[in-house]
C-alpha cells in the first residue's frame, strides 16, 4: 500500500512540474509578444501625431447659406479661407464663398449666384486638439441672378420681357462659431456656423450660413 501510494505521489510531482514548466514557457511568450503589441499601439498613435502649426491656416470645403436675393431656401457652394494668427487669442484673415441655386415662383424662375467676400477678425482659444473660435465677418455679397419668365416662351415673349439678367452688391456680415480639430500633422478638421445678414433694397436680411472641410496649418 506504502508503495502503490508513493508512485502516485510521483506521478503527481512530474504533472505540476510539467504544469510549471508550460506556465513559464506562457509567460515568456507572453513577455516576448507585449513589447511588440506596444510598439504596433505606439506606431499607431504616432501615425495620428500632430503639431503645433506656424500662423497662418488655410482651409476650405462645402458651404450652405441664405439665398443673398431671394426669400427662401439654402444655397449650396463651396467656400476657401485664409487666417493668420496674433499671438493665442486672436486671428484675422479674408474667405470667398461661391454658391448657386434656383427657385421658381408662379411667374418666374430665378437662377442667383452668390459671391460672398469677407474680412474677418476672430477671438481663438486651443483646447488640447481642437481651437474653438468666435468669427465676425464683415464684406460684400455680389449677386448674378439670371430670371425668367414662365410660360413666357408660349406667350410669344422675347428679350428682356421675357429674361432679364442682373448683377448687385449687398453689404454683408456674418457672425460664426469655428470648431477646427488637428487630425494628423499640419491637417484639421473644420466645421463653421452661424447668423448672417445682407441689405437688399434698404431693408436687412437675415439668415444662417454653415461650411464644413479641411484646413492646413503648416
Amino acid at each position: 500500500m506504502l508503495h502503490a501510494g508513493g508512485g502516485c505521489s510521483a506521478r503527481a510531482d512530474v504533472a505540476m512540474l510539467r504544469d510549471v514548466r508550460s506556465r513559464a514557457a506562457l509567460a515568456v511568450m507572453v513577455a516576448i509578444a507585449c513589447p511588440a503589441e506596444l510598439a504596433r499601439a505606439d506606431d499607431y498613435e504616432h501615425s495620428f501625431a500632430t503639431r503645433p502649426g506656424g500662423p497662418y491656416l488655410v482651409d476650405g470645403g462645402f458651404f450652405v447659406g441664405m439665398p443673398a436675393a431671394l426669400p427662401a431656401g439654402m444655397a449650396p457652394g463651396a467656400v476657401v479661407g485664409v487666417q493668420r494668427a496674433c499671438g493665442c487669442a486672436f486671428a484675422y484673415g479674408v474667405r470667398l464663398a461661391v454658391a448657386a441655386i434656383t427657385e421658381s415662383s408662379e411667374a418666374y424662375t430665378a437662377s442667383d449666384i452668390d459671391m460672398r467676400a469677407r474680412a474677418t477678425a476672430a477671438v481663438r482659444h486651443a483646447i488640447g486638439r481642437g481651437d474653438l473660435a468666435l468669427r465676425l465677418g464683415v464684406g460684400t455679397n455680389v449677386v448674378y441672378e439670371d430670371r425668367t419668365r414662365n410660360g413666357g416662351t408660349r406667350a410669344g415673349l422675347t428679350g428682356s420681357a421675357l429674361e432679364t439678367q442682373a448683377v448687385a452688391a449687398l453689404p454683408a456680415a456674418d457672425l460664426e462659431a469655428v470648431i477646427g480639430l488637428h487630425v494628423a500633422g499640419p491637417w484639421l478638421f473644420v466645421a463653421t456656423g452661424g447668423p448672417t445678414i445682407d441689405v437688399l433694397d434698404g431693408h436687412a436680411r437675415g439668415g444662417w450660413i454653415a461650411s464644413i472641410g479641411v484646413g492646413w496649418q503648416p
